[in-house]
């Protein structure tokens, strides 16, 4: 299903991880450059930064299409260029590199940058406060140096995927292979993800008229977990496709709520699950209740070896649809790349989901989505009161 990955280094040290794909004569390239420990203001400095580096119209002319983004833990530059324009190109990211002789990352050290007005990034971000505390998860550290997020090859890797023959690794070589070195500080050790209190649903008060949220982190199985595969199909028994029990009870059935999703996050720092619904401020205690009664319904087994079949086909399915064209494919090897993953890891995915037995997904759904694993936080108007508890959390402010 998956073609080979092979991997290569550079004069300079630079990883390559090259997949040979000859269907089209076009290349799709992934420069990776770990940022781990970058606060989200830190994280804006680098993508804008970059984004001035990379402002030349060498690539307009060629006809490529570069861009870049930071995340948690890596800054990628993404690159699709027809094969036969690939050498200026390079040429022009080369110089664009070479000329990165400042920190790319200028933030406080912090680097928060939230505000207090909420939104997606400011909740998730007060959830993990919630749960760890000051873990680097919650609370990116900003100790390394700022020259451990400049633009240097040290902790970075090149993705190419397309038709990589010998005029490309050529190219590659006489180009970001003279990117010089740095030291670029140590790479930052992710502690144990340990919660730091007992699970309980934290409230938070927002403007008048706003809808109310919930968010829960839960545990999660990392990639490299041998019960990763399980895991991953009880994810979606609860909640990875609309027909999952969480949308199909709060949204269908109840109509509860506006939007319920649920789905494992992933970073340098660790995996963690993330339970999500918005509802109207009369019905989110309700909405909680039956989120808990069903956690606990799914860790006791009450799940069917047929809903267990259908998620087990739609989770051993995804990694070959999320890699079917080239560019989402060099995407997939670059974010693997990033966290330091194999990529032979989803390669091997799809076997391993196909061969989970039923029990082995009720086992997971025990392990890993029991109610009491999950911390909350609620934001809901000051007008609408609160009961003491919602279901099995206690709801404090």
């Amino acid at each position: 299903m998956f073609p080979p990955v092979r991997e290569f280094a550079l004069a300079n040290g630079l990883p390559v991880l090259a997949v040979e794909r000859t269907v089209v004569p076009k290349l799709d390239l992934r420069l990776v450059v770990r940022t781990p420990g970058a606060g989200r203001g830190q994280r804006r400095a680098i993508a804008a930064y970059t984004g001035r580096l990379l402002a030349t119209p060498v690539f307009a002319d060629a006809g490529a299409l570069v861009t870049c983004s930071v995340d948690e833990s890596a800054l990628t530059v993404s690159v699709s260029v027809l094969a036969d324009a690939l050498r200026p190109v390079l040429d022009a990211l080369a110089r664009a590199l070479a000329s990165a002789k400042e920190p790319a990352a200028t933030a406080g050290p912090s680097g928060s940058g939230a505000g207090s007005d909420g939104g997606p990034e400011v909740w998730e971000r007060r959830l993990l406060e919630h749960r760890y505390g000051t873990h680097p998860i919650a609370v990116p550290d900003g100790t390394r140096p700022a020259r451990a997020w400049s633009l240097v090859p040290d902790d970075a890797v090149i993705v190419v995927v397309g038709p990589v023959d010998r005029a490309v690794r050529a190219a590659l070589e006489d180009t970001v292979g003279r990117w010089e070195r740095a030291e670029a500080g140590s790479t930052p050790v992710a502690p144990p993800l340990t919660p730091v209190s007992e699970p309980d649903v934290l409230v938070l008060r927002v403007p008048e008229g706003t809808r109310s949220s919930v968010l829960l982190a839960g545990p999660a199985a990392e990639l490299t977990d041998p019960a990763h595969p399980a895991a991953r199909v009880a994810e979606v028994v609860l909640g990875g496709h609309p027909a999952s029990r969480l949308h199909s009870l709060l949204r269908q059935d109840l109509g509860l709520v506006y939007t319920a999703e649920s789905a494992a996050r992933r970073g340098w720092y660790g995996s963690w699950h993330l339970i999500e619904f918005s509802a109207a401020g009369r019905d989110v205690h309700r909405a909680l209740e039956a989120l808990g009664d069903l956690l606990t319904r799914l860790a006791r087994g009450e799940v069917t070896d047929d809903e267990i079949a259908s998620a087990r086909r739609y989770a051993a399915a995804v990694p070959a649809l999320a890699t079917a064209s080239q560019s989402t494919l060099a995407s997939a090897v670059a974010g693997y790349a990033a966290l330091r993953v194999p990529f032979a890891t989803l390669a091997a995915f799809p076997a391993l989901v196909r061969a989970i037995e039923p029990d082995q997904v009720r086992e997971a759904l025990s392990r890993w989505f029991r109610p009491e694993l999950f911390h909350g936080i609620l934001t809901a108007p000051a007008s609408h009161p609160h009961p003491p508890r919602a279901g099995p959390w206690t709801l404090r402010t």
